[in-house]
């Protein structure tokens, strides 16, 4: 190679250092806010009044997934976002503030931070356009220390925030739920038993709450 070609060559490398740059500090900039869009840590907010809240917890909140419906807004609760809580993402869920056009003041699901929501579901009626919200949830650790607590707590309430209705607590594990036109479908275990339950979603009363099997009684026939 002679010098002449040498000096082009070197030439169109040092041209192409600057437009590099440029390129690299674009792809810098836009994966910033991009980042910055997508681990949004939402507003801080105050917790119910009188409930005790430990000073590393900083709550936020997030606009719920689903729609509330025309004069309601459901919004998330999270408490650090180093945890994992409702549906595997990175916050733990402790209650849910719910805001509508027509009343003053927000309206608390809980009146403590005392619970991890781990599943939120909107539900529909069939017949009209009632919305519910279908809630699992479980205690969580005391401050500063750790629980073995896995029971579930299944509950209803209506997305204006009334209505809180628990329909089964210590459960061992909710296997399924399913919407049967106005009502709600729920098979669960608890206490060494499988059950079926059927809930009506106008007014979340138990229309039936059957065994389905006695995991004892298999057991016994095991041995």
């Amino acid at each position: 190679m002679n010098s002449e070609k040498f000096f082009q060559y070197l030439h169109r490398f040092n041209t192409l250092i600057p437009a590099g740059c440029i390129l690299l500090i674009i792809c810098l900039v836009g994966w910033a806010f991009i980042s910055d869009q997508g681990i949004s840590r939402g507003k801080p907010i105050i917790p119910p009044a009188g409930a005790a809240v430990p000073a590393e917890d900083v709550l936020r909140v997030h606009l719920a997934h689903f729609d509330g419906g025309a004069d309601n807004l459901v919004l998330l609760v999270n408490a650090n976002g180093e945890k994992t809580g409702y549906e595997g993402r990175d916050n733990e869920t402790r209650n849910l503030l719910f805001v509508s056009t027509d009343k003053e003041k927000a309206q608390w699901l809980f009146p403590d931070q005392n619970q991890i929501l781990s599943r939120i579901l909107p539900l529909d009626r069939s017949s009209n356009n009632t919305r519910v919200i279908y809630l699992e949830s479980k205690l969580r650790a005391p401050a500063g220390g750790t629980s073995n607590n896995s029971k579930v707590t299944l509950s209803l309430v209506r997305t204006d925030g009334s209505k809180l209705t628990t329909l089964v607590s210590e459960a061992d594990e909710i296997m399924e739920h399913r919407e049967r036109g106005d009502d709600l479908q729920v098979t669960y275990q608890k206490d060494d038993a499988i059950r079926s339950m059927r809930i009506s979603l106008g007014d979340f009363k138990i229309k039936s709450d059957r065994l389905v099997v006695s995991l004892n009684a298999v057991k016994s026939k095991a041995l």
